[in-house]
């Protein structure tokens, strides 16, 4: 195990020390553990075929999503094809013909990607794992709603804020408010199981859906999904390497710390000033 990457009847373990990947070929499957714990489990990866036809409502610089989704595939059996120093590369053959090309690879500190990429761009390319009944989740920038845990959510970054105050039309209302742009989304989620995610994706259509287990999916035309798993001891580390991965956010001007108050409550200054 020289690599890194160790053999077993079920599928190749990456060790790293306090972090290990398991992954079982048939069915594919993988697991994640760190200091012999298991924070991920019931990992798969999976694609969907079919069209979107999101709308753009210029207006608010809103967009609502659409896809039809016609089918979703479940990557069931895979075979081992390279392993590299911590990595492993994998194959997996597909219905409709074709192989998907994955991989997964264990980077010093603890960082997991896996990296999923198909011919003849599918609609979407996923990667999900189990997520526990106690398991909390926040992130993915600013976020509009009451509560922190976005558990229970399907989140499309870029298309997740909705206006719904005093001017929203009430037929608007029954279908959740009016979209609007995010204006600060970020691919990036905490997980009160000790672990975080990024998914480092171009082009849109970003979904996080956490309604049932943890899938994170981007579409397939903007090229290959990678996922990164962090496994550092605490939510501040995890979010430090996730900084110097992706560039240290800018500081503000000092007028952005100060307090905001928004025009779609107040009608004229002077009732902002009355206030």
């Amino acid at each position: 195990m020289a690599d890194g990457v160790e053999s077993t009847a079920e599928g190749v373990v990456l060790d790293g020390g306090a972090v290990s990947v398991a992954i079982t070929l048939r069915p594919l499957s993988f697991e994640l553990r760190r200091g012999g714990r298991r924070i991920v489990r019931g990992g798969g990866l999976w694609l969907a075929r079919g069209s979107a036809g999101d709308h753009f409502v210029q207006l608010t610089e809103g967009v609502i999503p659409h896809e039809d989704v016609e089918e979703v595939e479940e990557l069931g059996r895979a075979e081992v094809v390279e392993r590299h120093e911590g990595a492993v590369v994998l194959v997996a053959a597909l219905a409709a013909g074709g192989e998907a090309r994955i991989e997964v690879a264990l980077a010093p500190g603890g960082r997991v990607m896996i990296a999923l990429e198909c011919p003849g761009a599918p609609l979407r390319l996923g990667v999900r794992w189990e997520r526990r009944a106690e398991e909390r989740l926040t992130g993915l920038g600013a976020r509009h709603g009451l509560h922190l845990d976005q558990a229970g959510r399907r989140v499309w970054l870029g298309a997740d804020r909705r206006y719904t105050g005093p001017d929203c039309p009430a037929d608007m209302l029954e279908v959740g408010g009016i979209p609007q742009g995010d204006y600060a989304p970020a691919p990036f989620l905490l997980s009160s199981r000790g672990y975080a995610v990024w998914a480092e994706a171009s082009g849109p259509g970003t979904l996080f859906d956490l309604s049932e287990d943890v899938s994170v999916s981007a579409r397939g035309a903007a090229g290959a999904l990678r996922v990164h798993l962090f496994t550092d001891p605490t939510p501040a580390a995890c979010l430090r390497r996730y900084c110097r991965l992706t560039g240290m956010p800018a500081l503000l001007p000092e007028w952005g710390y100060g307090h905001w108050k928004s025009r779609d409550v107040y009608p004229h200054q002077r009732d902002v000033e009355d206030d």
